[in-house]
């Protein structure tokens, strides 16, 4: 909507500091762009999706091979299997476990070893 006008207003909290600093940051995104990308990523979903402390499994049906993103904050320790086959985790954005996949229809298990226990 270019040349639109929009009027942003911050009220100070009346018995707060009236000092410091105020950022603001404004963004736009293309809704096709957008749409096109949600699509193209929730064709590879994890489905079947099980999970307790320590360990998560799940099917992903469909789709193209490539990476998995997860939303489950990566640490040390995670092992991810595909199909029972022990696969190296992508750390995505650097903060998210994702797991390489190769073929359309997989089982997938990550797995933590509990607190406390050897990680050999």
């Amino acid at each position: 909507m270019e040349g639109q006008e929009i009027t942003i207003t911050y009220i100070m909290n009346a018995g707060g500091n009236a000092t410091g600093t105020l950022s603001l940051y404004a963004a736009k995104y293309h809704e096709e762009v957008f749409e096109s990308v949600y699509d193209e990523l929730s064709a590879n979903v994890l489905t079947e999706v099980s999970y307790q402390d320590g360990y998560v499994t799940g099917t992903v049906k469909g789709g193209k091979s490539g990476i998995l993103f997860t939303s489950i904050p990566y640490d040390k320790g995670w092992k991810a299997y595909v199909d029972g086959i022990e696969k190296d985790i992508t750390v995505v954005c650097g903060s998210f476990i994702g797991v390489q996949l190769d073929k359309m229809l997989t089982k997938l298990n990550l797995d933590i070893p509990l607190l406390g226990s050897s990680m050999v």
